[in-house]
């Protein structure tokens, strides 16, 4: 074992000197197929990874106030395929699977606090999709196009809102659900038959430029070489069709004010309601848009990277869709052989801690990703969820 590591560790040193070319380190690789490339996330805002391992689980109820947030995603893109012309253009294929889970629970709904129309999410989606990237330059700028074709498998409309206030007559407390499961089949006998749905298209866009280089600014300043980008993701052009869903609704409450004090409550039954329906209705479903601008600044060579972002991302999933993103990576690249990256940022509505490796022989690549995450700053550095990522790659 020990032969063979240190036989891997003379590969990696020696790599650079044996396939370097005239820009850094081992070449691109012209062809590539990756395989098993998968994601997992998973956080909450309430409990830590240390709070659950005990002997006695303690909870605390005060942090339930801030309300409750858990997440959950999972991605898998089984195969790609990629075609590198000495990186002047290029185009590939690929097919995946996302899905994420939502729950994000009101504070006051919690702990029957006072509010007015408080809202919650409680929702999720999972798409299969097909993407032919393609990137190109026009001039100095760099294209990427990535159009897809994507299929729903499941997709939650939440409806959740909650009033709790002191009125004339007594207290008005009204909390309704009402979320619709949409599936390309009906789920109402349990054998899913007879698909309705249709897939949709969108489009993945991104453009570079080498800002400084394109000015004469890295020439008269070596420090400042940067360019800067623009991605679009999932830009929507022609949107999925479901037609069958599983409706779940209740209520908890009542058009007239409750005595608490009294006996509104002393039959908490009268004001419980709900059930399940099964129906019909044709919905147009897009996949979450984000949009990015980022640059990528090289002080020292292309070996170390440091790369902001900001932008903001559009989901369907959430009843308030709108949400910012922005973070700070830093890159460190030993010849193309091995790439770290450090990253903290809010993406998709989280607080991420995030370090991604790769370790590229040429013939074949490995890439490993970890972070922390949570919906509160705090709660990311106490491990309160985690994510992972790996895939590997091989090509020449």
């Amino acid at each position: 074992m020990r032969r063979i590591s240190l036989f891997l560790l003379f590969c990696f040193m020696l790599a650079p000197c044996i396939f370097a070319d005239d820009n850094y380190g081992i070449r691109s690789r012209t062809f590539e197929i990756g395989i098993a490339n998968s994601s997992i996330g998973l956080s909450n805002d309430l409990l830590s990874v240390s709070d659950i391992f005990q002997e006695t689980a303690v909870i605390d109820i005060d942090g339930l106030k801030k309300g409750f947030n858990m997440n959950l995603d999972l991605g898998i893109t089984p195969l790609h395929f990629s075609f590198n012309r000495d990186n002047n253009w290029g185009f590939g294929f690929s097919v995946g699977l996302n899905l994420t889970g939502i729950i994000d629970l009101s504070g006051s709904m919690i702990t029957f606090g006072q509010a007015v129309n408080a809202k919650s999410d409680v929702g999720g989606g999972a798409f299969i999709n097909a993407e032919i990237p393609i990137f190109f330059h026009i001039s100095r700028f760099k294209v990427k196009v990535g159009p897809s074709v994507f299929y729903p498998l499941l997709f939650v409309e939440p409806d959740i809102s909650y009033t709790n206030r002191i009125v004339t007559g007594g207290t008005e407390l009204d909390l309704r659900y009402n979320m619709r499961v949409f599936t390309p089949a009906s789920m109402e006998d349990g054998s899913l038959s007879g698909i309705t749905a249709a897939p949709g298209i969108d489009l993945n866009l991104g453009i570079e430029f080498p800002f400084s280089d394109a000015i004469g600014l890295s020439r008269k300043v070596k420090f400042l070489d940067f360019k800067i980008g623009l991605d679009l993701y999932n830009l929507p052009l022609f949107p999925a069709q479901l037609n069958d869903y599983m409706e779940v609704f209740g209520r908890i409450g009542s058009d007239d004010p409750i005595n608490i004090l009294g006996d509104g409550l002393g039959d908490l039954m009268d004001y419980v309601s709900g059930g399940t329906e099964y129906g019909s209705q044709n919905i147009g479903v897009f996949r979450p848009f984000k949009l990015l601008t980022w640059a990528d600044w090289q002080p020292f060579g292309p070996a170390f990277s440091l790369i902001p972002t900001v932008g903001f991302t559009y989901n369907p999933l959430y009843s308030r869709q709108l949400s910012l993103e922005y973070g700070l990576k830093t890159s460190l690249n030993l010849g193309n052989v091995f790439i770290a990256t450090v990253g903290v940022g809010y993406y998709d509505r989280l607080w991420k801690n995030s370090l991604d490796l790769a370790i590229n022989m040429r013939l074949m690549e490995i890439n490993l990703g970890f972070d922390m995450r949570s919906a509160d700053f705090i709660k990311k550095w106490q491990e309160s969820g985690f994510g992972m990522n790996v895939g590997l790659k091989f090509g020449w």
